[in-house]
């Protein structure tokens, strides 16, 4: 899975230095209020991109004759796409102490909710991703991430009652993402073998 990883690695950086730049900047600049887009845009559009080259490429045609098994192949993007939000949630977690000169509660309290966020996205979209392709399933893809958005500005808006609860509870709600997201691995193995006939 090393190979794999590398291979994603490069072509990240290759064809994306741009967008990760992007993120990079955007996530140490929480004063123009994108922080929270990128950082979810990284976890889930990075491993998206990098499924739509692999389609292109042909890819999964090539990856059937070497020595890797399904469940490698899945853990790839998945693995890319968690080091995507590591990497977003630490530009973040920069850029709030360099501005702020420190972390208070409400930001880290914050970042935890969007990484639960996008976790439990890519725990739905990626089987459906392996299952139907990227650009078939782009439309769903979509629908799904435009609604994570309106939850995650939805959740930003409420009152100060509210915001304790969520303080609260949001190392229940990371933990639920992680859990949700590593329970999806399995059923995204199993919809990339359905694809593959």
């Amino acid at each position: 899975m090393k190979a794999l990883l590398y291979k994603d690695a490069c072509v990240i950086w290759g064809q994306l230095k741009i967008l990760v730049l992007l993120v990079a900047l955007f996530c140490l600049m929480p004063q123009l209020r994108l922080n929270g887009f990128f950082l979810i845009y990284a976890g889930i559009m990075f491993p998206t991109t990098l499924m739509s080259f692999d389609e292109r490429s042909k890819w999964d045609t090539l990856a059937g004759m070497l020595p890797y098994a399904d469940r490698e192949r899945v853990l790839s993007r998945y693995v890319s796409g968690w080091a995507a939000l590591a990497f977003g949630a630490v530009m973040c977690l920069l850029g709030y102490t360099i501005q702020r000169h420190g972390l208070g509660l409400t930001e880290v309290t914050g970042l935890v909710w969007l990484v639960a966020l996008a976790l439990g996205t890519q725990a739905v979209s990626f089987p459906i991703l392996f299952r139907v392709g990227v650009e078939k399933g782009r439309i769903c893809i979509w629908l799904i991430y435009v609604a994570a958005a309106i939850l995650m500005a939805v959740l930003s808006n409420l009152g100060f009652p509210f915001h304790s609860a969520l303080g609260v509870s949001a190392p229940l709600a990371l933990l639920g993402g992680v859990v949700l997201c590593l329970l999806s691995v399995p059923v995204a193995v199993r919809m990339m073998e359905k694809r593959a006939g």
